[in-house]
């Protein structure tokens, strides 16, 4: 679900591009505006990722007449941070009605000594619940009214994204593949490795930075002030925004997942249920 739009995508969005004049889309639809507004590149007249607007003085250049470059960024901030907590928010009912689901299916597994079907679900509860948290502080973020306070909730952001991809790559491990098979559902450990894959490359890429945000700037480790205090005015909210994009995406292939084999997994077990009852019957 795309921060800025909400719009569902299963592609990995753009990280900011190099544009001359907005710095916005390096040329890729849809553009991620120093990672705030998702604006489309025929708003422009199509730039192609150098600036020029589409070559014949339209794009760009009609807009640089129409607005200043200040008033225009305020007014597609604005626009941008209405569409960030709109998403958000549509998301938090999501994330809310899913952990009530998952409840109930929990409860049920226990009930019925389901054990893998149980590990499988509260797998699925943890990471609701990381979420959950993760689209407040989204929602807060949009709703800052100034700048240390858009900085704090993307240094928590920082915090919520490494955790959770650490304990993520853990719990899609070994124990969910035996789990998987123990539910004679071993053919959707291709899925299931391909979705811990691109937890691991998330990772492999991005836990440097967030680990040092993590530890400089949130948990205040660092004793020396002004180090501590030039760590946080280094944080770039809108390169934040874009990792929260990423992993959101892969959050969403992973729930997605989750869906199918709970799917499968319930009309098997419906199955088993109805012939037990037959056989009661006769």
């Amino acid at each position: 679900i795309h921060p800025a739009t909400g719009a569902a995508s299963a592609e990995r969005l753009p990280l900011v591009g190099q544009c001359a004049y907005h710095n916005h889309c390096q040329g890729a639809s849809p553009c991620l505006w120093n990672g705030w507004g998702l604006f489309q590149q025929a708003e422009f007249g199509g730039c192609g990722g150098d600036g020029g607007g589409d070559g014949a003085g339209v794009g760009h250049g009609k807009v640089r007449v129409m607005l200043s470059d200040k008033v225009y960024r305020s007014r597609r901030l604005k626009s941008a941070r209405l569409r960030l907590a709109r998403a958000a928010n549509e998301n938090i009912k999501i994330q809310k009605q899913n952990l009530a689901l998952n409840r109930e299916l929990h409860q049920l597994a226990s009930q019925n000594k389901l054990d893998a079907f149980k590990y499988a679900i509260n797998v699925q509860v943890h990471s609701g619940v990381v979420f959950l948290d993760f689209c407040y502080e989204l929602l807060y973020l949009a709703k800052a009214d100034d700048e240390w306070g858009e900085n704090l909730m993307a240094r928590m952001l920082a915090v919520t994204i490494v955790e959770y991809v650490d304990n993520i790559k853990v719990l899609l491990g070994k124990k969910m593949r035996n789990t998987l098979n123990e539910m004679g559902l071993g053919l959707e450990c291709v899925e299931l490795g391909e979705v811990h894959r691109l937890f691991t490359a998330f990772s492999k890429t991005n836990r440097s930075l967030l680990t040092s945000i993590r530890n400089s700037s949130i948990a205040h480790r660092e004793e020396d002030g002004m180090k501590q205090l030039s760590s946080i005015e280094a944080i770039d909210t809108p390169a934040m925004i874009n990792l929260s994009t990423e992993i959101f995406n892969i959050h969403s292939r992973f729930i997605k997942f989750s869906i199918a084999v709970g799917a499968i997994y319930s009309k098997s077990f419906q199955a088993r249920a109805r012939v037990f009852r037959e056989g009661v019957r006769r």
